[in-house]
């Protein structure tokens, strides 16, 4: 079984005046790269690091250009992750920053903050050469807390934990991914997009929430379906 792309599709040209729907079909190669000026400052920075489009080349150089005038101290970690994505750090830069975040991430300190910051610190950091110790720390750490965003239905947080676990594959049983892949598929809705709205709340997702939930959840499936 794979996700339903033609209903993805169809959901996203139905919000197609939504700058994210467009972005995430252009991810998909379903569309062109042409964008109004009017909506790119509605972008999320979150998708657009991720998609590699040539037509995107002068959005990226604007939000590489904001991220190198902030100030890291006055951002969570994300803006630095975006930095990492868009190529603007240097070699030195992004192992000095490895070399922070693996003498601040014990076991203890990961189990006391659950969090998307830390969670792409991991992802950042498991894109590169680590200990054994602290990936082996690594794995435990994310197979329980998978299950535990699983459950929590909370979709970001879960497909990034995949994106970690996958780095990191060989300290995983297949089982483990295997698992990922038929709870991913099976969040996907009717109407195209992932993730049912919360059967015990009020409040409803709206439209950017389906979309980076979607986003995140294809990620995920794309790169399980490539290393499975």
């Amino acid at each position: 079984m794979v996700y339903n792309k033609e209903n993805l599709v169809r959901f996203l040209k139905l919000n197609h005046l939504n700058v994210n729907s467009k972005l995430l079909l252009i991810y998909l190669g379903e569309s062109s790269s042409s964008f109004p000026l009017k909506h790119q400052d509605q972008i999320m920075p979150e998708i657009l690091v991720e998609v590699n489009n040539e037509g995107l080349k002068s959005i990226k150089e604007k939000l590489a250009f904001e991220c190198i005038s902030a100030n890291d101290k006055d951002f969570d970690f994300r803006l630095r992750y975006f930095k990492y994505r868009l190529g603007i750090l240097s070699s030195q830069k992004e192992k000095q920053l490895a070399e922070e975040l693996l003498s601040n991430l014990a076991f203890s300190t990961l189990m006391k903050c659950v969090d998307l910051d830390v969670l792409y610190q991991l992802l950042f950091l498991s894109n590169r050469n680590l200990p054994t110790s602290f990936n082996e720390m690594l794995s435990d750490y994310i197979g329980g807390l998978s299950i535990y965003f699983a459950r929590k239905y909370q979709i970001r947080e879960f497909a990034l934990s995949i994106l970690i676990a996958l780095n990191i594959r060989k300290y995983f049983e297949n089982t483990f991914f295997e698992d990922a892949v038929e709870f991913l598929e099976y969040i996907q809705t009717n109407l195209g997009y992932f993730g049912y709205d919360d059967p015990f709340s009020r409040c409803t997702n709206d439209v950017n929430q389906k979309i980076l939930n979607s986003f995140y959840s294809i990620m995920a499936l794309e790169n399980l379906y490539d290393r499975l």
